[in-house]
């Protein structure tokens, strides 16, 4: 005999059921409201931070702009009476977003100059959301006698037309990112001290008597033979010297073996040296020469240059540091590019050769202006750091040059592009401005959300 279940044991299982059911439903429903509110939340959120950053970014390019076109050769301080709250107080950007600075700074002596970092941050906020970004700005200001070579372009003359009408008329376009000079002071070239230096001597007057003593030929007033003599002291080979016109001076090198070659066309015959750069290792055409020796890279040319030539794919290796001073002019006949150019993973910061065109009243050979001159008729791609104490000279049709370029003139048939790469010399006191307050740069170090931890 079976049993029968009670009806009333059914309807209260049911309804527990659908009361189940229901708080279910309802949990799931309060679930996916609160669910799309946070989506909405983040995506409201997601929209403004986007629109923060877009109004800060474009802010602070203004802000460059700014700051690169104002005169801080006016400010005996630049530093603290410029970049300051009262310059630049709080701002409301679009009735909506209150943008603040602050700032701080730091200071560091160097050779001839100062550098000053204005460390900015610039805070950006939208009061309605509490939402927050902060941009880190770093600005660099050198003060003092500052290295030509730290500016990109510095053309020493006055002019009557503004700056960028001057380059444009000239046909120079500055991709550096760093302002030019163009007539706003003068530099002061320390030829002896230069010399001085790269014959490492440490003479009070420079004079073919202490020339002689210093390469070691009888003493007399009169200049040494023409001809090339190396400088050796100390197992380092301080100088290459070139009395007379060089006819052609190539330089070339191969990655393989680390080495720097450069050859020498002088009175007819050819004088080849080859090194590894900061290693004892110098081979030249002198057999009796020891090879175990380091070179310092220096080369002197009491005369002109009628041709700078790249032999191969490269001139320079990358970690060359090359220096030439020529007392007459120096003409470039081909591209001169180096490894760090070609070579996109061993990008380097600084230039591999600086040329400088300058006369001394003993060294004084050759043209009698210190001119240099691109005679390529093709595309031309140079990199270097070029000082000339007379005109610079260009005729080739698009000239890019990596580096710097100091001169008294320019004459410009085609197009010349310039993008900044330091001089490697990081002590260069012998070529410098008069006293002057550069920006030297201005660097986005980041843009990033304030946050408190919470959605």
């Amino acid at each position: 005999m079976g049993f029968k279940s009670k009806p009333q044991g059914n309807i209260i299982i049911t309804i527990v059921f659908v009361l189940f059911i229901s708080m279910l439903g309802i949990s799931l429903l309060t679930f996916c409201f609160a669910h799309t509110a946070i989506i909405k939340a983040r995506t409201i959120k997601g929209n403004e931070i986007e629109k923060m950053n877009s109004v800060l970014v474009h802010y602070l390019h203004g802000f460059r702009e700014e700051i690169f076109k104002e005169n801080i050769n006016n400010y005996i301080f630049p530093e603290k009476e410029y970049f300051n709250t009262v310059r630049f107080p709080p701002t409301f950007i679009d009735s909506r977003y209150k943008l603040t600075h602050t700032f701080e700074t730091i200071s560091y002596l160097l050779s001839t100059y100062k550098k000053t970092c204005v460390n900015d941050t610039v805070h950006l906020e939208i009061g309605c959301y509490s939402y927050i970004l902060n941009a880190g700005v770093s600005i660099d200001i050198l003060s003092g006698k500052i290295p030509v070579d730290r500016i990109p372009i510095f053309v020493d003359k006055s002019i009557s037309v503004p700056e960028e009408v001057f380059l444009s008329e000239k046909g120079i376009e500055n991709k550096s990112g760093k302002n030019s000079i163009v007539g706003s002071v003068s530099a002061e070239l320390n030829v002896s001290n230069l010399l001085k230096d790269m014959l490492n001597t440490q003479v009070d007057i420079l004079s073919w008597n202490n020339l002689r003593t210093v390469f070691f030929f009888p003493q007399s007033s009169e200049p040494f033979p023409i001809g090339i003599y190396i400088l050796i002291e100390n197992g380092v080979v301080d100088t290459v010297f070139i009395q007379g016109n060089a006819d052609r001076v190539i330089f070339s090198a191969d990655k393989s073996s680390g080495i720097q070659k450069v050859n020498i066309y002088h009175c007819s015959s050819n004088y080849e040296f080859s090194y590894k750069p900061l290693s004892s290792f110098f081979k030249c055409w002198n057999n009796s020469i020891p090879q175990g020796l380091l070179f310092k890279e220096k080369i002197i040319v009491n005369g002109d240059i009628s041709s700078i030539e790249q032999g191969g794919d490269i001139a320079f290796l990358g970690n060359t540091n090359i220096s030439i001073l020529v007392t007459g002019m120096a003409t470039i006949t081909t591209n001169l590019e180096s490894e760090s150019q070609t070579d996109t993973l061993d990008k380097k910061s600084s230039t591999h050769l600086k040329l400088v065109c300058t006369k001394d009243t003993v060294l004084n050979g050759g043209n009698a202006k210190n001119d240099v001159i691109i005679s390529k008729k093709d595309n031309t791609i140079i990199q270097a750091s070029i000082i000339a104490n007379g005109k610079f000279s260009n005729s080739s049709p698009l000239l890019s040059l990596s580096g710097s370029l100091y001169c008294k003139e320019i004459e410009n048939t085609g197009k010349i592009t310039v993008d900044f790469l330091s001089s490697g010399d990081t002590k260069n006191t012998n070529c410098v401005t008069k006293d002057y307050k550069y920006i030297d740069r201005f660097l986005i170090r980041f843009i990033e959300e304030v946050t408190d931890g919470t959605d």
